[in-house]
């Protein structure tokens, strides 16, 4: 499949896909380029482009229960393929192309593929910030512009062998080798009561490359014995990135006008982290409903930084209030049992696992310089309990349980005693003193399946609660030669959760005319943190409702419409007059419809309003798209296309959020009002006729 585009507004865009198959091996090639905002691939050219693969590089080689902290799914796995991820802020201009290799003869199963994708991003921002301390407030105005260029290459393979009936043998490999720079020019206005305070010209710059290597190999042999089994991994993954920044600041101040402050400073930053980890897993049946499993894992991580920053101004002279070397280690030590329970649809896990961590570490100035302080090295033990329920009914009815207790390593990234300071007025700076999170994971989930009406619902809820929790704590201070200055730290602090309830339901009033569905969710979590060493207890609580419809009188023509609510309170412990509440409606509506024999009309109504009276903001963003489509040929393998995007001229980004001591807003611009010819290929021939999830 080929598509090329052209459009107003200097835009264009170009994709393309090739695959070749037989019965045994797959060969796939991809490409796009464009300056539309499609920064990747969609899911659809992703699972042809992967074929049969797509999911195969999701096995990690850890074993035994979970330790609540592992539950995530990353679309692409370790082949880093780009999905198309566009957060909407600015414009960029994206390239990209691949290839792709499938081998399977039943006995062994092969991919390997490379990629490479770059893209350019401009953006324009305005942003309002409140930080507030017990008795005050400070408030910044923000203005950036931005150009960012990141490019990657990433090449992945994977290798599962049956070596006989019994045994299995499974090695994947993966690289990344990064680059990029990017260019950072800011202008902040602080002010107090209404009062301004100074300003704040930043000029950054910088550079980065890095690449990494990842690499596991799994065994895993059944015993003659049925339900008996060993499995056993090892692994080995190293890191490594050398970056530059360029910081450049000028600090003007109100109150004395004749008073600035301008500083330069250049950081050459180096990292380096390798990881080795290994699994072992041994399974015995002590009858057919029950099973006994005991496992053992493994991983010890080594992680070093230099960040030396010098005054160019001053002949380069080492800054040493800002350079560090850190040397850091983490060991990581499980073992567990649990017993299974199976039969008549129903699966029951109980295990206990005792884990133990050690966080070791020593920084100084530079490396083979004194030390800063005695070197840190401390052992945590834990025992981790695990239970899991599940239940299926024979009515296609299904209900699930879980609990854990998860005890998390901090990042490397909180434990780094390296300060950041691209902006004077606020530093950020790591904690090596951290110790790991506690933390308690809970879930009950319930949803059926009726294929005869073809309604479904799954309704689920969440629960995380906090023993130890890592935040960052703040501290505002107004310095002589800085003004206001925000200063934040990671920190242990007790307590906070996190409550989330979600629902979907789908069904129809008229079989296969009209469908309706209804969604939502509660959320409701408390974040501790302290503000000049005042404990603030954030507290956020909100919820979305989401009701739509999808009307078919005829296969000609598919109607959707849908509405959606969200509110959102946000309240603090040290300053209740900082309490606010965001609004959001959004209004969708869809049509599509094939008017004339291979030519359709497809065209969406989108309404957005953000209300928030605490900022006195209220915004509203009416997008409609539009778009006809012809079919050529007697195989239907060409479709023209013209399309019309934002006809209002009215997209921009907003983001409106809050958390421990501070409330912020940003809005960006964004591509808008533009028209677009496109000509697409297909060898296969397009469908003639419409789908209701089909949108360019």
């Amino acid at each position: 499949k080929i598509t090329a585009a052209v459009g107003t507004e200097d835009r264009w865009a170009s994709r393309g896909n090739f695959n070749r198959f037989n019965s045994k091996e797959q060969f796939s090639v991809i490409g796009y380029a464009n300056n539309i905002n499609q920064t990747g691939v969609n899911w659809e050219d992703y699972g042809e482009f992967k074929g049969q693969n797509t999911f195969n590089d999701r096995d990690n080689g850890d074993f035994g229960f979970s330790t609540g902290g592992n539950n995530y799914y990353y679309m692409g796995g370790d082949d880093d393929i780009p999905m198309n991820f566009f957060d909407g802020r600015g414009f960029t201009k994206n390239y990209g192309a691949g290839a792709n290799y499938n081998f399977d003869n039943k006995k062994t199963k092969f991919n390997s593929n490379y990629f490479y994708n770059q893209t350019e991003l401009d953006l324009d921002q305005y942003g309002f910030r409140e930080s507030f301390v017990p008795g005050s407030s400070y408030y910044n105005t923000d203005t950036l512009t931005k150009n960012d260029f990141r490019r990657n290459h990433s090449l992945a393979t994977r290798l599962e062998h049956n070596l006989d009936s019994n045994n299995i043998l499974i090695i994947k490999a993966s690289a990344r080798l990064s680059g990029g720079d990017n260019t950072n020019l800011q202008q902040q206005l602080f002010s107090e009561n209404d009062a301004l305070i100074r300003k704040l010209d930043l000029q950054n710059s910088g550079n980065l490359d890095s690449w990494r290597v990842n690499s596991m190999a799994i065994f895993r042999h059944r015993f003659k014995k049925k339900g008996r089994s060993f499995a056993v991994s090892a692994g080995y993954n190293t890191s490594q990135s050398d970056g530059t920044d360029n910081l450049a600041s000028l600090n003007r101040f109100f109150e004395a006008t004749s008073y600035t402050q301008q500083v330069q400073q250049l950081n050459n930053k180096a990292n380096q982290t390798s990881q080795l980890k290994s699994s072992v897993l041994f399974t015995e049946p002590l009858n057919k409903k029950w099973f006994w499993e005991t496992f053992y894992n493994f991983t010890q991580t080594n992680n070093t930084i230099n960040q030396q920053a010098t005054n160019p101004l001053d002949e380069n002279l080492r800054i040493d209030s800002l350079s560090r070397w850190f040397d850091n280690k983490i060991n990581y030590n499980r073992v567990g049992s649990s017993v299974r329970y199976s039969h008549n649809g129903a699966n029951i896990s109980a295990g206990l696992a005792a884990q133990q961590i050690y966080l070791g570490g020593k920084y100084a100035i530079d490396e083979g310089q004194p030390l800063l302080s005695e070197p840190l090295g401390r052992k945590f033990q834990n025992m981790i309990p695990y239970l899991d329920a599940n239940y299926e009914f024979k009515n296609n009815k299904w209900l699930g349980a879980s609990y854990s207790y998860a005890v998390k390593e901090p990042q490397f990234n909180d434990l780094q005693p390296v300060p950041n300071v691209s902006n004077p007025a606020f530093r950020t700076e790591g904690n090596p003193n951290l110790t790991p999170e506690r933390m308690h994971n809970a879930s009950i989930n319930f949803g059926f399946w009726n294929p005869a009406s073809l309604s479904n619902l799954h309704l689920s809820t969440e629960f995380q609660g906090y023993d130890n929790k890592i935040t960052y704590n703040q501290t505002i201070e107004v310095l002589d030669s800085i003004g206001v200055r925000t200063t934040s730290r990671p920190e242990n602090i007790d307590g906070g959760y996190n409550v989330g309830s979600n629902l979907w339901f789908n069904f129809p009033i008229v079989k296969t005319k009209l469908t309706m569905n209804i969604n939502g969710n509660y959320n409701i979590g408390e974040t501790p943190a302290f503000v000049n060493n005042v404990r603030n207890n954030t507290l956020n609580k909100g919820y979305r409702i989401r009701t739509g419809f999808t009307f078919t009188p005829v296969s000609a023509l598919i109607i959707g419409l849908n509405g959606t609510y969200n509110y959102n309170t946000i309240t603090y412990s040290i300053q209740e007059s900082q309490n606010q509440q965001i609004y959001r409606y959004e209004g969708d509506f869809t049509v599509k419809w094939q008017f004339i024999s291979k030519t359709f009309l497809e065209s969406n109504f989108n309404y957005k309003k953000y209300e928030n009276a605490r900022f006195g903001f209220n915004q509203e963003t009416p997008i409609l798209n539009a778009s006809v489509r012809r079919l050529i040929g007697k195989s239907n393998r060409v479709e023209l296309r013209l399309a019309a995007f934002d006809i209002f001229n009215r997209r921009i980004s907003v983001s409106q959020s809050a958390t421990q001591n501070y409330v912020f807003s940003n809005v960006a611009s964004t591509l808008s009002r533009y028209y677009m010819l496109s000509v697409s290929y297909n060898v296969r021939g397009y469908e003639n006729k419409l789908k209701k999830n089909d949108w360019w």
